[in-house]
């Protein structure tokens, strides 16, 4: 017996059989969460510029 790939899907579907894989709800996109104060949340970058084979470091700390 041969079944092509759409009409098991059909015929799953119609018997409610089928459920998505991914039931939990995503919590991408729900935004930054504002610090109520300073010193809360910090944000650190460090980069290294190369000028003329000198290799100099980039650190920059922002207080979020």
């Amino acid at each position: 017996m041969a079944a092509s790939p759409s009409s098991v899907y059909r015929v799953l579907k119609n018997a409610s059989v089928l459920e998505r894989h991914n039931t939990k709800p995503s919590v991408k996109g729900t935004g930054f969460v504002q610090p109520l104060r300073p010193h809360e949340h910090w944000h650190v970058d460090v980069s290294y510029l190369d000028f003329s084979g000198t290799i100099y470091f980039l650190c920059s700390v922002l207080d979020g």
